[in-house]
């Protein structure tokens, strides 16, 4: 009788590091999303890395996380109030087909996190629907 209950934890175990582990993912590739694409060329020389607190937006973007202790509901609403007290990520960056201009479209991007687990909540406009 006890081995089902246990075999049960044991998956439950597996899919949350699986959740955790996509969560990092996401947030690597939002990350990753907000900087424009190098190609390295190994003939050129190095060039230097910005610095973190360039002024003028070349330099790596950051993402603010908001602790949390009330539940979030995982239902795609963002309507929980931790959602408003978190500071969007805004002014993406396109890769295609303008490396580098402004996004097109507007895209916000909030993080909150508890003792157990990261969440990201995006919203992505579309001026097509808006009208």
């Amino acid at each position: 009788m006890t081995k089902a209950p246990r075999r049960f934890d044991n998956r439950l175990k597996r899919f949350r590091a699986l959740m955790f582990a996509l969560s990092l993912t996401l947030f690597a590739v939002v990350v990753q999303a907000q900087q424009p694409s190098t190609s390295v060329n190994p003939q050129a020389a190095p060039t230097p890395l910005p610095s973190p607190l360039s002024q003028d937006g070349t330099g790596p973007r950051r993402i603010h996380a908001i602790r949390i202790t009330e539940t979030i509901k995982i239902d795609g609403l963002l309507d929980e109030l931790a959602w408003s007290l978190a500071q969007p990520a805004t002014d993406f960056l396109q890769e295609r087909p303008i490396e580098g201009a402004p996004s097109t479209e507007r895209t916000e991007v909030r993080v909150l996190f508890d003792n157990r687990n990261i969440y990201f909540g995006v919203r992505a406009f579309d001026r097509r629907l808006s009208d």
